[in-house]
Order: structure tokens, then sequence, then C-alpha cells
């Protein structure tokens, strides 16, 4: 006999059997099988509905005897079925059986894939009256081509991931988590549940941050926040450790993870698998998996994407986290800039690209005119010390770029000409690549009116105070004068009218005599005590030979009276 590969090779084109080639018994009977064991053969008898099949073909669908179409239509998935009756009759008026894949459900359950094609046989007449086909076992290339499309579809999923969560504002970060996880969710059909969980910042809790559920399972997130990791310690020291924890079957959980058990069971885990995120090795948090309707193995393959998802949403929650310190710093330092008391001007190439709000109000001008001028232009043209405004502010910028800052006063000046005085501090700050220079001018005229009157009132009481050490000198001047011109004079009288009175009064009064002796050494003292007194108020020396010789004789008058021994250089 001989075997042509072709449908033709079974039937004869007017419907009788075809002696010279292939009969259907041969094929039907498992005398021969043109194509090897991954392709059976089968006959369809349209009168009766009768269908004869090859060994191979009974091998295919798991079963030994095939006798009738509703047989083999019952092994069909039902989705499949429904398509092939709806079609039978286009097939049978087209007296064609296109190829076209089915899916056979097996005794323990599991699909196979098979490619069926045929050709229908006519009568005399043209009525078809058979079909005869052959029958494919396409169940592996179907899962190699699958798998090639998941690989592919997989890395579409990852670099988009990837993407949206570097490119994504940080605001919108949390979202674009939230979408990742139920974009893998659903890719990846037996997960019931993927979440992220993150450290927090002391290391001691960790959260529930983000979750995904399938339909019909039941949300953990809300339970799940601020856990002690004491809470469940196996698991926790596994992640410390950034170890992958894939639980197969929690019900086989050891006894060392008999807390985890409970938690795992309370929430209806089957299966989980648990991947570490770890920023700069240091644990940031970690991304898991769960399986609740049915225990679940994960391959290799599938902890590799869940590595590579932690470390991107690792990323992309860190990148928030700097992105929110940014901002609020620069909320910070907006609230100090916008409401500080002093003006602050921010200068890049001598003008000026920023200003707050005191600004405005300190040197009379809105904000449009300030920007983009340069500091001199509010500036009377000379400064109080003579310099040309000018010249000082591009030598105190320059100052500030290449030396510490400086501080300084500054002589501004209002559109309506009435001067400001200021102090001014510049300050270089870098910014990445380029410098800007900081003004932050403050309005000391208030300060400068009270420094002038305090001055002019520190004069003033320096006036009085000549003015009374003059009065003073003067009275004691006029004193000393006094003493000497009356005071002394009547005492010298006195003495000498004593004296003379004792000599008169020796002879022939003895004891009188001795009397106006004491008399006269009595007002001799009071002379002393009076010429001392006339020096302290006003030494004579100090007009008639200068302060030199009148300080030498103060001296000289201490050390009699005090026994000290002083020294005087001039």
């Amino acid at each position: 006999m001989k075997v042509e590969n072709d449908i033709d090779c079974m039937c004869s084109a007017n419907g009788e059997e075809a002696e010279e080639f292939l009969t259907v018994s041969d094929l039907t009977e498992g005398k021969i099988d043109p194509f090897g064991m991954h392709v059976g053969s089968f006959v369809w008898n349209l009168d009766d509905n009768s269908l004869r099949c090859s060994v191979n073909a009974h091998a295919l669908v798991g079963t030994e005897s095939i006798s009738t179409l509703d047989e083999a239509l019952s092994l069909l998935h039902p989705d499949d079925r429904a398509l092939f009756l709806r079609d039978t009759d286009k097939m049978i008026s087209e007296k064609q059986l296109p190829p076209r894949e089915l899916r056979v459900i097996l005794s323990d359950g599991t699909l196979k894939t098979l490619l069926v094609a045929g050709e229908f046989s006519c009568d005399s007449k043209g009525k078809p009256i058979r079909c005869c086909g052959v029958v494919y076992d396409v169940t592996e290339s179907k899962r190699a081509d699958e798998a090639a499309r998941n690989a592919t579809e997989l890395r579409n999923i990852i670099t988009t991931l990837s993407t949206r969560l570097i490119n994504l504002p940080f605001d919108d970060i949390d979202a674009g988590i939230q979408s990742s996880l139920e974009t893998l969710g659903r890719f990846f059909t037996r997960v019931d549940r993927s979440y992220v969980f993150l450290v927090s910042d002391d290391g001691q809790k960790v959260s529930n941050t983000h979750e995904w559920c399938a339909e019909g399972v039941t949300p953990q997130r809300e339970r799940l926040q601020d856990m002690s990791l004491e809470r469940l310690p196996w698991l926790y020291k596994k992640i410390q450790n950034f170890e992958v924890v894939h639980i197969r079957d929690v019900s086989r959980l050891p006894r060392a993870a008999q807390a985890e058990k409970r938690e795992f069971e309370r929430q209806k885990i089957r299966s989980l698998i648990v991947v570490p995120m770890v920023l700069q090795h240091v644990l940031a948090g970690f991304v898991g998996f769960d399986s609740v309707r049915e225990k679940e193995t994960w391959t290799g393959d599938i902890i590799s994407v869940l590595r590579l998802v932690g470390e991107i949403i690792a990323n992309a929650m860190d990148r928030k986290k700097a992105e929110v310190r940014l901002k609020q710093s620069e909320e910070k330092y907006r609230a100090l800039f916008d409401f500080s008391g002093d003006a602050i001007l921010l200068l890049k190439g001598g003008r000026c690209f920023d200003c707050n709000e005191q600004a405005e109000r300190l040197f009379g001008y809105n904000r449009e005119r300030i920007i983009g001028a340069f500091p001199w232009e509010f500036s009377p043209p000379f400064q109080e010390d003579g310099s040309r405004s000018r010249e000082k502010a591009l030598e105190m910028i320059s100052r500030a770029l290449t030396d510490r800052p400086p501080v300084f006063e500054w002589l501004h000046q209002k559109p309506d000409g009435i001067p400001i005085t200021t102090e001014v501090t510049l300050t270089a700050v870098h910014l990445g690549d380029e410098t800007i220079v900081q003004a932050i001018v403050r309005d000391i005229s208030d300060r400068k009116l009270a420094e002038n009157e305090l001055e002019l009132s520190r004069q003033r009481l320096q006036s009085l105070a000549s003015h009374l050490i003059s009065v003073r000198e003067e009275e004691k001047s006029h004193i000393a004068r006094e003493l000497h011109d009356e005071l002394g004079q009547v005492l010298t009288a006195l003495n000498m009218d004593l004296k003379w009175l004792g000599g008169k009064l020796r002879k022939s009064r003895v004891a009188l005599s001795s009397k106006t002796d004491r008399m006269a050494e009595l007002v001799t003292q009071t002379i002393r005590t009076v010429k001392r007194i006339q020096g302290e108020l006003r030494p004579t020396l100090l007009d008639n030979l200068g302060l030199i010789a009148a300080l030498e004789w103060q001296i000289k008058e201490l050390q009699e009276r005090t026994s000290l021994d002083v020294s005087f250089s001039h």
C-alpha cells in the first residue's frame, strides 16, 4: 500500500473506500499511523454521526472507545463544543473541516489542545456523506508559545512598571504602586492578593501600605498597620536576613512559625511568597503574593520577577521620601523667605531674580520692578562714606562670592526720595553647578535714629558733666580763696595778737601768759588746717605752676600723711 501526505488518501473522490490507497480500517484499527504517536485520524459518518478513530486518536483524548460524534464532543471544553456545534452546518455545506484548535478535558481534569482538520467526501449526487480527518496534539507547542508570549508580556509589564514609577510625580507614586500590584496580580492568574509592606523609620514596625485583592478575597490592609516585628518573629528574622520566604503550604509550617501560621490562617492564606526590598544594604520592606483559594508553588522565574518588582517599588518609595523631604525643606525655606521680617533678595549675575514681600514693602516698589534690577537701582548715587553706590555694591557682591559673608550698612532710597538706612548681609549659596547671592536687607533707620539720639544725649550729659565739674571747681576755688583771703588773714591776725599779748603778760602774770601761748598754738594749728583744706579744694600750685607741680605736691602730702612709697612719672 502507498501512503500519501494528504487527507485525500483516506477517502476516494466518489466516497467509496480507496482500496489502492490506505483504507479507513487501517487507520481506525491502528494498523498504521502515518504521522506518529502525536497524531491520530478519524472518520465521521454523517448519516448516523458515527465516529471511527485510530488508536492514537483514542490515546490523545485518553479513552479507548469513541464511537459517536456526541461522545467525542462530550470530551471538549464547553466553549469549544458550543463553537463546533455552531459551525457544523457551515462545515458540511462547504465540505471542509478547516484546521481548528479544540481543547479536550482529560479524565484527571487537565486540558489538552488538539488541532483538528479534515475534508468531506460526497456521494454521486454531491451530498457530503463522511468526513475524514486528522488530529494533532499541539499542547506542548501551545504551552511553549504561551510561555514565550507570557515572557514577552511580562517583560513589557516590568518595563512599563519601571518606566511608570520612575517618571511619575511623587504625588502619584502610591497610585502607581497600587496599579502595579493589580497588573501583576491579574497577570499571574493564581495570585489572590499582592501587597507591599514598609518598615518604619525606627526599624521596629511594619505597615501594609499597598494591597490588591482578587474578586471575592478579603482585604487585610486596614488591620495590618504598625505591626511590631515581634508579632511574626520567624518571618521577620528571615526577611531581615534578606531571605525569600516561599511557603507552599501554610498548614505545614514548622513549630517555630506557629505565630505566623495563626496569622496566615486568620487571613485564609494557603500559600504565599515574600521577597525583601533592600536599599543600600538596609531592609526597606517586602513585597509578596498570597494564594487564598488553592495551594500554589511559584517558580524561580516568578520569584525573580517579584525581586525585580520589589527593587523598582523600593526605589520609587525612596525617591518619594527624598522628594517629600525636599518639598518640606522647600516649603520651610519658602515660609522663612516669604514671612521673614527682613527683605530678602536673590541675586544672580548681580541682578535680582527673586524677592519676598518684605522687599516690596521696604523699597516701595512692586515685585515686577524689583525682579531683573540691580540693587544699586534702589539707592542714591553715593553712599554716606562718599563712595559710588554701583561700585561699592559690585565690590560687596564680589567679596560675598570669594570671601566671608560681608555685613555692612547701606543707604537705600524709596521712590519718593526718602532715604532708608539698612544693614545688609550677603551670602553665597551654591545650588548645583551655579552660585547665587542671598541678600538679607534689614531696615535699621529706627535703630540709627535711636543711636543718634543716644549719642546726642551722651554729648549733652558729657557737656553737663563738664559744666558741673567746672562749676564745682570754680566753687572750690572760690571757697579756697575765701579761706585764704578771709579766714586765713583773720587767724593770722589773731595769732599775732595772742603772741603780742603773751609777751606783755609773761613778766607780770605768768599763768595768763601761759594761757595765751596755748591759744596761739591752737590758732597756728587752725591756720595749718585751713591751708590744708584750701590745698585740697584747689591747690594754689595748680593755678600758679600747673597740673604736674600740683600732682607732685599732692603726692608728697600723701606720703607725709600715710608713709606710703608713691612714685610718679610723666
